[in-house]
């Protein structure tokens, strides 16, 4: 299930040549405030539709939604020290096969000229032109097809009701009782839950629970960790067969229901056959996950991004070495 096994980013955002081997099954990526974390993830999150300029935003937005034009948030996937020559490379093997994405282009006052390339094994793929302006997307750059199936979660996506709404659609009703199951955890009255639609025009889907005591309660009556946890359940169901990113894995979570949860999640994991990469501030995250996979600990790799003279740095971990560090040793990683 490490669909992903390599990765190479080079010139993205703050990432200046940053070079991850043998990604596992499950990988969890440590590291300071502003390493480049959080950058990390959303430069795998390209990798879905290499030639689709549609997806690169739309997952690149959902960090910050507070960007006036796309045509600055798409400047912002570039490094700050490129002046008006842009330039960024990703290079992954995914499924075994080596892929190399370019994006390249010139910056003239308020247009951008340039293309989005792929290669496969060395094989000039793809490469499609684009202009992009302030004022308009010129020309739009549709997908061809997905390389990977890749389901992205911020820190903040239990909040967004229509983002819980539509990933609980795409759960099969056989697969609901796992998710019941894990709702029980906090709360052993909740017997199911829907997306119901309603009258309101501006949101009209909302997330039901269907409770034995308190009977048909809508989602946001509830606390943040059920908030969470149906939103990583969920995701996890919609990855299947492909990658999860998660950023923040912890956010929301009572650090007493982590071990559980995290059982749970990892067991979900395996069962739909879905490659976790996640981040953490949190070392009850980190020995969550190594309790999770007391028995599987070879599938687990911990990656800890560095920030040193500006750029961006990254050491291995596995997890048995992970699992010494913390249960034998007793340091801490992040």
């Amino acid at each position: 299930m490490n669909y992903l096994s390599y990765l190479n980013i080079k010139h993205f955002k703050g990432i200046e040549d940053l070079e991850l081997k043998d990604l596992s099954n499950i990988n969890i990526i440590v590291g300071n405030n502003n390493s480049g974390k959080t950058s990390l993830l959303e430069a795998i999150s390209l990798l879905q539709s290499q030639d689709s300029m549609k997806t690169m935003l739309k997952h690149i937005s959902r960090r910050d939604t507070t960007y006036p034009t796309r045509f600055e948030l798409f400047l912002e996937i570039f490094p700050k020290e490129q002046d008006t020559s842009k330039s960024i490379q990703i290079n992954s093997t995914i499924n075994g096969l080596n892929r190399q994405l370019n994006i390249d282009g010139k910056l003239d006052k308020e247009t951008f000229k340039g293309s989005v390339s792929v290669k496969l094994e060395n094989e000039k793929l793809i490469k499609k032109d684009m202009i992009f302006k302030q004022s308009q997307f010129v020309r739009d750059i549709s997908s061809s097809y997905d390389i990977i199936k890749i389901i992205y979660i911020t820190p903040y996506d239990h909040f967004k009701d229509g983002l819980i709404n539509k990933t609980i659609e795409n759960i099969k009703e056989s697969d609901k009782n796992k998710i019941i199951n894990l709702l029980q955890i906090f709360d052993s009255n909740i017997l199911d839950f829907k997306v119901l639609y309603t009258n309101n025009k501006e949101n009209p889907q909302t997330t039901y629970i269907n409770h034995k005591r308190y009977g048909l309660m809508p989602l946001f009556s509830f606390g943040d960790s059920i908030k969470k946890v149906l939103t990583l359940a969920s995701a996890v169901i919609s990855a299947k067969g492909g990658i999860l990113l998660v950023d923040e894995i912890e956010t929301a979570i009572h650090k007493n229901m982590i071990n559980k949860v995290f059982k749970w999640f990892i067991d979900a994991c395996e069962e739909f056959k879905v490659q976790l990469i996640c981040t953490t501030h949190s070392l009850e995250a980190i020995d969550g996950m190594i309790i999770a996979l007391e028995y599987e600990i070879d599938i687990l790799s911990c990656f800890r991004v560095e920030l040193y003279e500006e750029k961006v740095y990254g050491t291995k971990f596995s997890g048995n070495k992970l699992k010494e560090i913390r249960t034998l040793l007793g340091q801490d990683v992040r």
